[in-house]
């Protein structure tokens, strides 16, 4: 990390506070949930995915300031998952951030 920024540690859980299942991504699975860190000043800043496990993510070398993290999947005929969550990271420290994905069967 580089002096002065922060970074972001977070999980996805469920409605329930459970680690999310990433099969309900579909067949992309961990690779198909798009985790966006976006500045209201520079729109996406970065994008990752969740790890395959533990459904847990980092952004590093993250500028100090406000932040929406952001995660959209749609699985087609299946089902949309989708959350956000706001961060503030401050200078030289580690954030954690917890994204409640809601899961929206499709008809």
């Amino acid at each position: 990390m580089q002096q002065g920024n922060g970074a972001i540690k977070g999980k996805l859980v469920d409605s329930m506070g459970e680690t999310f299942d990433l099969a309900l991504a579909g067949e992309g699975g961990a690779k198909a949930l798009k985790i966006q860190l976006i500045s209201s000043t520079s729109g996406v800043v970065a994008t990752t995915t969740p790890t395959l496990r533990k459904s847990e993510f980092v952004f590093n070398n993250v500028s100090p300031g406000r932040y929406e993290l952001t995660v959209y999947d749609m699985v087609p005929d299946k089902r949309t998952v989708a959350g956000s969550q706001t961060v503030t990271v401050d200078p030289d420290q580690t954030t954690s951030a917890t994204i409640t994905l809601q899961v929206s069967e499709q008809k």
